[in-house]
C-alpha cells in the first residue's frame, strides 16, 4: 500500500518535471563551490536582478528563509531538502504558471486532500487554495508561499506516507 501511494506521488510530480534538474552540460566545468543548504536558506542572497526582472524569484527566496524553521527536526529537514531543490532550479516555481496553480499542482493538492485513503489526516499538510489566481489575480508574495508550501506539503506527505505519522506523546506522557 505505501509503495503504491509513492508510485502515485512520484507519477504526478516526477513524470511533469516538477522535481527535475536541470540538465547539466558534460563539458562545461563547475565554476563555483557547491551551495550550502542551510546558508541558502537562513540568509538569502538577493541580486538586483531577482527583485527588478524577476521579482517570483526573490518572492521564493524570502518564502525558502522561513520554510522549515517552526516545528520539529523533521520538518527543518524538509525545509533544507525543499531549499536545495529551489537552489538547484535557479528558485523558478515549481507549481505556478500564469499567475495560477498548474493542472498538476491542483492533482497533488486533491491527493493530499484525500490522505485519509492512507490512514493520515488531510488536516496535517497545509497546501495552498485550489482556485488561487483564478478568479482575481494572486500578488507574488501569495503565489511565491503557495508554491513554497505545496513544495513542503509534498515532501511531508511523502516522508510520512513512507514512514508513518505518529504523535510521541500518544505513545508515553514521557515524551511531551
Amino acid at each position: 500500500m505505501t509503495g503504491r501511494i509513492l508510485l502515485s506521488l512520484l507519477l504526478l510530480t516526477v513524470a511533469g518535471g516538477a522535481f527535475a534538474a536541470p540538465k547539466k552540460d558534460a563539458a562545461a566545468k563547475p565554476t563555483a563551490a557547491p551551495v550550502d543548504v542551510a546558508e541558502t536558506a537562513s540568509v538569502p542572497a538577493y541580486t538586483f536582478y531577482d527583485r527588478v526582472i524577476d521579482p517570483m524569484t526573490a518572492a521564493i527566496r524570502l518564502e525558502l528563509a522561513e520554510a522549515g524553521r517552526n516545528g520539529s527536526f523533521l520538518d527543518k529537514r524538509d525545509g533544507a531538502a525543499v531549499a536545495e531543490h529551489y537552489a538547484e532550479q535557479g528558485y523558478a516555481p515549481s507549481w505556478i504558471a500564469d499567475g495560477k496553480l498548474t493542472d498538476r499542482a491542483k492533482k497533488v493538492v486533491m491527493r493530499i486532500a484525500s490522505a485519509d485513503a492512507d490512514g493520515l489526516d488531510p488536516d496535517a499538510y497545509t497546501t495552498p487554495t485550489i482556485s488561487i489566481g483564478e478568479f482575481t489575480p494572486a500578488g507574488i508574495i501569495e503565489l511565491a508561499k503557495a508554491d513554497v508550501e505545496l513544495s513542503l506539503a509534498v515532501v511531508t506527505y511523502a516522508r510520512h506516507a513512507y514512514a508513518g505519522r505518529l504523535e510521541p506523546s500518544s505513545v508515553s506522557p514521557n515524551f511531551g
